[in-house]
């Protein structure tokens, strides 16, 4: 059905102007997720979230109070202080998504083969890009909204218990998106769009997205270890540790009525991590060709015809004569032996698995370096129930990404 839409929208190309070149692929991008019934499926998914969280936190309980320990205390349940979190907090959730919305959306016409009908049509680079990434971002701020349009459902709802709740103020649901969500959503689309371009493949992609997550979880611990905050604010792709280290002195009344303001570290971070996609997403746009094929290093090493007889390589399977195919227990285990070498061979070296080794070994080095054997600021032995309950969320992490890869 893509192909067909996409054969048809290339058709179409020579009755466009240049101008409207970008809104054409950008309303049709929008239209193939729009009719994606996954995209729905998320957007009620993030707003069951959001209306539990706030329904559960103003009966003192829930993530929100995990969080904010809103709901248990003077703290309105949809007080801006806890809205932010909530909606920041959600939204990491949903990095796997995002990225993934970005990378397919640069690579459908390779994913389906139809690259060369696509580009055979007059279409600028920068229409085709921005048009596709424009409308990646669009529908991932929608999903995100899910969470939003549960809270406001639920503030609304007869089942929160008014004491914990504040008047209603839209602009309380809506401005973490502003100063968080939006950059956010921003920074990690265009990373994953590079990414996705210029290898055309998805893991790493994938990739990219567990090394933000160990990068916040540095920053989180240096965060704690460190007298200052401006480090670890920097590290922290998500400027979530910024936003912590502005509001962790607010009293009650501040929390109750201020917005988490942009200034500061916060400001500096976002402005950082901006300027860190933008550079990326611009390398992608300059080494971007659509004429170009991505090949592996053993396909780049294999003649495309044989240099002597001017045809393709002879790849038929030399066989004796007479001889004779056996299929008994023996010869079966070593087979499998066989198979078993080769992958593990395979495994092994293959760079993009040994760059998780390094990201999760990293990780598990800094964690260990600083919070092994140490106990409340007190120095302690390094026991095991200290050594597992720090490296947990390592481990987690990194068998996570190996089942991925696998």
């Amino acid at each position: 059905m893509y192909i067909f839409q996409l054969s048809r929208m290339a058709i179409n190309k020579n009755n466009l102007k240049h101008k409207a070149m970008f809104l054409h692929i950008f309303t049709f991008e929008l239209q193939y997720r729009i009719r994606k019934i996954s995209t729905y499926i998320y957007f009620l998914l993030f707003a069951a979230i959001g209306f539990m969280a706030i329904w559960r936190g103003s009966h003192g309980g829930g993530i929100l109070t995990n969080i904010v320990m809103a709901g248990i205390g003077e703290i309105n349940t949809n007080a801006p202080y806890a809205l932010f979190y909530l909606i920041t907090v959600i939204t990491n959730y949903s990095l796997f998504v995002i990225a993934g919305y970005f990378g397919a959306a640069a690579i459908h016409e390779y994913k389906h083969n139809t690259q060369s009908l696509y580009f055979s049509y007059p279409i600028s680079k920068f229409n085709y890009l921005s048009g596709r990434f424009a409308a990646s971002f669009v529908i991932s701020l929608f999903i995100v909204l899910g969470i939003t349009f549960g809270a406001i459902l639920a503030s609304l709802s007869p089942f929160v218990l008014v004491e914990k709740m504040a008047p209603i103020n839209l602009f309380v649901y809506l401005q973490p998106y502003l100063v968080s969500v939006i950059p956010n959503i921003l920074i990690i689309g265009a990373i994953s769009f590079s990414i996705s371009l210029l290898t055309r493949k998805f893991f790493q992609v994938y990739t990219a997205v567990v090394a933000f997550v160990i990068l916040y979880l540095i920053g989180s611990n240096l965060y704690v270890s460190m007298n200052s905050s401006f480090l670890p604010s920097m590290i922290d792709p998500f400027g979530h540790i910024a936003a912590n280290s502005t509001t962790d002195y607010w009293t009650i009344a501040q929390k109750n009525s201020f917005f988490v303001p942009l200034d500061g570290s916060f400001i500096l971070n976002r402005l950082l991590w901006l300027s860190i996609a933008i550079l990326i997403l611009f390398i992608a746009y300059i080494k971007f060709n659509p004429s170009n094929i991505v090949f592996s290093q053993k396909e780049k090493s294999m003649p495309l015809v044989d240099n002597k007889t001017n045809a393709l390589p002879n790849r038929h399977i030399n066989t004796t004569e007479g001889s004779i195919v056996s299929f008994s227990f023996k010869s079966q285990l070593k087979l499998l032996l066989s198979i078993l070498f080769y992958e593990f061979k395979g495994l092994a070296y293959n760079r993009y698995f040994l760059a998780i080794l390094a990201m999760g070994f990293s990780l598990l080095f800094i964690l260990g370096f600083r919070n092994i054997g140490l106990a409340f600021d007190t120095q302690t032995l390094p026991v095991t129930s200290q050594v597992l309950e720090t490296t947990k969320d390592s481990l987690y992490l990194l068998n996570l990404l190996i089942v991925l890869f696998c």
